[in-house]
């Protein structure tokens, strides 16, 4: 969650009070009757307060500027890439790429005599912060690799979400994290879904034959973690899907015995409120399970042409170091193999 860590590190810089926002479909949303998954159905608030002490639940927030007694102000910014301006709302000007904001410097002053609200508004986009100072100082000093650093140590997964991947795992027979996973980000317009699949059971098969020569047998499951979902409501990400994706997960689950999350928590709907679960809970699969294979920004061959090599990727690759377990950076190929 960059923007969050974002938004975060904004709040320290001018020792604003965070309010907890709500989630839906991978956008941070304000907390409503329809929006109700908050970020701390995700992470943990007491680790972001290590970081950051000024933070209250929404709750909170709502009762007190409702307090008839205590007057509120609230300055509206906008923080998206111009060609979603007109989402900013009447009046709001968008600030996203600025080097300062007149709108944030009048709403600092005004909070010396009055409680005073930032809310961003409209579609809030990432990195628009990192040129913009403050009373002559960067917001986000260091940009991007500042946010990844607090995201990293500061945003950890809640227990509730391991002890659910937990109760999974052992409805699905597996114990003592005794399964490998392959994650498949496919998120490329018009890939060639079924033979990308191909290649990930390939993959699998490379990994299963290297288990034999260390331990003589090969008894593990393969769990994979991919945005493709049978059920497109739990779909992390479906701005992109050819016309052969659901063929694709036929030939791998069906045909060559994957796992996947999405189908082992049928009977948990309650506790999978919105695909942000999956998405959290796929992680904690990845960091404990023994073997991991995934595609990041290293890797030139098969599984670059297959997947997006995005922050999950390296998000998840970060959870496993700090269990002190390694991560296969690219899918295993046959020598001389080509897509």
């Amino acid at each position: 969650m960059k923007s969050v860590s974002e938004i975060l590190i904004v709040a320290k810089a001018l020792n604003a009070t965070f309010v907890e926002p709500c989630i839906q479909r991978g956008r941070l949303k304000r907390c409503s009757k329809s929006h109700n998954v908050k970020l701390s159905d995700i992470f943990s608030m007491d680790k972001m307060k290590e970081f950051h002490p000024l933070i209250v639940s929404h709750e909170v927030f709502q009762s007190e500027t409702n307090d008839a007694h205590n007057s509120t102000h609230f300055q509206r910014i906008c923080h998206t890439k111009h060609k979603h301006s007109s989402g900013c709302g009447e009046g709001v000007l968008n600030q996203y790429a600025n080097t300062s904001s007149p709108s944030l410097e009048a709403a600092v002053a005004r909070s010396q005599s009055q409680r005073t609200v930032v809310q961003l508004q409209g579609r809030y986009f990432r990195m628009g912060w990192y040129n913009m100072k403050f009373k002559g100082r960067p917001l986000i000093p260091g940009g991007g690799p500042t946010v990844n650093k607090i995201r990293k140590k500061y945003f950890h997964i809640t227990q509730e979400i391991y002890d659910f991947v937990d109760m999974i795992l052992k409805e699905a027979g597996i114990k003592d994290e005794n399964y490998s996973v392959i994650q498949w980000r496919g998120e490329i317009h018009s890939l060639e879904y079924v033979s990308c699949a191909r290649h990930i059971i390939t993959a699998r098969d490379i990994m299963q034959e290297e288990e034999v020569a260390r331990h003589g047998r090969n008894e593990t499951p393969f769990v994979l973690i991919a945005p493709l979902n049978r059920d497109e409501k739990l779909a992390w990400n479906i701005k992109a899907r050819g016309s052969d994706a659901q063929e694709a997960l036929k030939l791998l689950l069906d045909d060559n015995g994957f796992l996947k999350l999405d189908l082992l928590v049928q009977a948990h709907q309650d506790f999978v409120r919105d695909p942000v679960f999956l998405a959290a809970a796929d992680l904690v699969l990845a960091q404990k399970a023994k073997e991991f294979a995934t595609c990041d920004k290293s890797c030139k061959s098969i599984c670059a042409q297959c997947g997006h090599q995005g922050s999950f990727v390296h998000l998840a690759e970060t959870l496993r170091t700090a269990r002190d377990k390694n991560s296969t950076s690219c899918w295993p190929e046959r020598s001389g193999a080509h897509n």
